[in-house]
């Protein structure tokens, strides 16, 4: 997904730590690392993009 529709993704990732944020999901320390650094992985590529 990452490849084909990278704001797509960015967009599930944010929403997935949201989730978290709120309760909705009990994330483990180890998933809620794993998604920051998608995050900013993601977040680093978009603005070379721009």
């Amino acid at each position: 997904m990452k490849d084909n529709n990278r704001w797509a993704y960015f967009s599930i990732v944010e929403q997935m730590m949201d989730y978290e944020k709120r309760g909705y999901w009990k994330a483990t320390d180890e998933q809620k690392e794993k998604l920051l650094e998608v995050y900013l992985e993601l977040e680093g590529d978009i603005e070379e993009d721009i």
